[in-house]
C-alpha cells in the first residue's frame, strides 16, 4: 500500500477514535435518568385510598329517658372509616348523657300494713355504644349525611325516696340496665371552616333514637322499714348535636396535600 494512503487511513482512524472518546466522556457526564416531573419519588408512593374521620361533640337530649320534663346534656365521640370517593362512612361511637337536674314522680308502697305515697328524686344516666352507617359525600366542603344505627345503652339511675309527712329520706339506690337502641340522623359537616387545609370540620346533627324500656328493682330502707321499688323507664329520646371533627386520607400523606383534594 503506498505511503501516502497508509497516512491517510491512520489519520481517518485517528478521527473515528478521537470522535468516539468524546462521545464516552459526554454521556458519562449526563445523569442516568431525566428528571419527571409527575413521578413521585419513591417515599411518596400513595397508600390504599382510605379515610379516617373523627369527631367530638357536645350533645343534648329532650326528653331524657322516663320523664318528659328533664333534659340531658353530655358528649358524643365518634371514629368512621372510608374507601376513596365511595360516598359511605362505616363507624362507631360513645355517647354519655346525664339529666339536668332531677325527676320527680310518686311511688306507692306498703308500710306497716299501710299504703304510703312516697316522693321519688331520680337522676338519670345513658350510656351509647352503637355502630353507624353512614351516606355522606368524600371530599365536598359541605357534607350533608344521612344515617342509620344499631347498638345498646346502659341506663343507670340513682334516686332517694322521702315522706313529705313525716320529713323522712331513704338512703341513696342506685342501679342499672341494659337496653337495645337503633335509629337514624341527619346532619351537615362543613370541612375547612375551622382550617384551610380541610383536615378539620364543623358538625351540627340530629338523632332520633329508639331504646327499650329499662326495668329496675332494688331494696330502700325508709326508717326501720326495707322493702323493694321498681322503677321502668323509657329511653327513646331526641339528640342534638354539635362539635368538631378531623380527617386523614391515607393515600394522601402529602403535606402539601389536603382533605378537599386542594
Amino acid at each position: 500500500m503506498p505511503s501516502r494512503t497508509r497516512g491517510l487511513l491512520l489519520r481517518l482512524l485517528t478521527l473515528c477514535l478521537s470522535c468516539a472518546l468524546a462521545r464516552t466522556a459526554a454521556a458519562d457526564d449526563l445523569p442516568t435518568s431525566l428528571p419527571d416531573d409527575g413521578a413521585r419519588p419513591p417515599d411518596e408512593e400513595l397508600g390504599p385510598p382510605l379515610r379516617f374521620e373523627g369527631s367530638l361533640m357536645a350533645a343534648i337530649s329532650a326528653p331524657l329517658a322516663h320523664n318528659p320534663d328533664v333534659a340531658g346534656f353530655g358528649f358524643a365521640v365518634t371514629y368512621g372509616i372510608g374507601w376513596g370517593e365511595i360516598p359511605l362512612t362505616l363507624g362507631l361511637d360513645f355517647i354519655s348523657i346525664s339529666s339536668i337536674g332531677d325527676a320527680n314522680d310518686k311511688l306507692a308502697v306498703m308500710l306497716a300494713d299501710e299504703l304510703v305515697q312516697l316522693e321519688r328524686i331520680t337522676h338519670t344516666r345513658s350510656l351509647h355504644f352503637e355502630a353507624w352507617l353512614r351516606l355522606q359525600p368524600a371530599h365536598w366542603r359541605f357534607r350533608p349525611y344521612l344515617e342509620g344505627f344499631i347498638g345498646t345503652q346502659q341506663y343507670q339511675a340513682k334516686y332517694v325516696l322521702r315522706r313529705p309527712a313525716q320529713d323522712v329520706q331513704s338512703d341513696l339506690v342506685s342501679g342499672s340496665d341494659w337496653v337495645h337502641s337503633y335509629g337514624w340522623g341527619a346532619g351537615l359537616e362543613i370541612v375547612g371552616l375551622l382550617n384551610r387545609s380541610g383536615s378539620m370540620s364543623l358538625t351540627l346533627g340530629v338523632r332520633r333514637v329508639y331504646g327499650g324500656t329499662a326495668a329496675l328493682t332494688r331494696p330502700a330502707s325508709l326508717g326501720d322499714q326495707t322493702f323493694d321499688t321498681q322503677l321502668r323507664a323509657g329511653t327513646s329520646s331526641l339528640l342534638f348535636m354539635l362539635g368538631i371533627g378531623g380527617h386523614y386520607d391515607l393515600s394522601e400523606p402529602r403535606q402539601d396535600s389536603d382533605f378537599l383534594g386542594d
